[in-house]
């Protein structure tokens, strides 16, 4: 299909389609969507008062997360790994509430989320095709939350979920009919076609992605999020949002080899300083010549 098709992109019935394929990850456990959605609040807090805001909500909400070392145990190593030199100083006897303290209640949330997500497709997606999107998946991942953390106004949270969210949609597509998405990724060169989503599938990514993140407990216009997952200039973003449609402008323009000091930020509302994409730029380089520091992703109560 023709990009110059138009698409309702709020059809109701592509909408519906969408929730259905959301589905397909099953019901969230209430400790995950509740904790997240807690998390998220003292998140969108913080960035309002411009500091960490933790509040004794989310101290509750993760010692719930203590129970499941399956996902309890990659957050100890997201935190080791990520910011040590916070985990050094933390004098928190409490596990849980140090990693809230270390990894902040944003990117705690979206962490639980993507690490939850993932561990899911593990049990439902099995076979060569998963075992590709899940590197892709951790990959992402990792390059959103060094983008994220080089640039302020978008965040290692949003960033890092912004890496991961849009391959946990693609495995629903997986989950459904391997054939066609493997043929589909085959036929475009793993690059995304909304366009060709909506005619074989009826729906596209972005919208699944939005319906996973409403399932996940984080609380925002799920067809506002769609937009800002499909990266390209559709649909109005509230001022909110529009750090989510930077960080995707800047992950597509890693997928597709550009150097990020090129990448325009300006159709999200975002303008970066200098200094910020230089950072972004460096980081990514090195991610791609020495690897991946994500491998926790893949660490459980065994590796403790």
């Amino acid at each position: 299909m023709s990009e110059d098709v138009t698409i309702d992109m709020n059809d109701p019935g592509s909408w519906e389609i969408a929730k259905r394929y959301a589905g397909l990850l099953g019901p969230v456990p209430s400790n995950v969507s509740q904790s997240i959605k807690i998390l998220w609040e003292d998140h969108l807090l913080s960035q309002k008062k411009e500091e960490v805001c933790i509040s004794s909500r989310s101290f509750s909400a993760v010692k719930r997360i203590e129970k499941s070392s399956v996902l309890k145990m990659p957050l100890f190593f997201a935190a080791q790994a990520l910011y040590k030199e916070r985990l050094t100083e933390i004098t928190e006897d409490d596990m849980s509430r140090a990693l809230v303290r270390v990894l902040h209640p944003g990117l705690f949330a979206s962490l639980l989320g993507l690490i939850y997500m993932h561990r899911r497709y593990n049990k439902i997606c099995a076979g060569e095709a998963w075992d590709e999107l899940s590197k892709e998946y951790i990959l992402n991942m990792e390059v959103g939350f060094l983008i994220g953390k080089a640039a302020p106004s978008i965040g290692d949270a949003v960033g890092v979920m912004m890496g991961g969210v849009r391959a946990a949609a693609l495995a629903t597509l997986l989950k459904r009919d391997e054939q066609s998405f493997t043929g589909y990724r085959n036929l475009k060169k793993k690059k995304l076609d909304i366009f060709f989503e909506h005619e074989r599938w009826q729906c596209d990514h972005g919208q699944i992605a939005a319906f996973l993140l409403r399932n996940l407990g984080f609380n925002f216009d799920f067809m506002k999020i769609a937009y800002a997952l499909r990266g390209h200039e559709v649909g109005e973003l509230p001022a909110e949002l529009q750090s989510w449609r930077a960080a995707m402008l800047l992950i597509d323009g890693v997928k597709n080899g550009m150097d990020l000091r090129e990448v325009s930020t300006a159709s999200a509302g975002i303008t970066l300083l200098p200094s910020e994409k230089e950072q972004m730029q460096k980081d990514v380089t090195n991610l791609f010549e020495k690897g991946s520091t994500f491998g926790w992703m893949f660490k459980g109560s065994k590796d403790a």
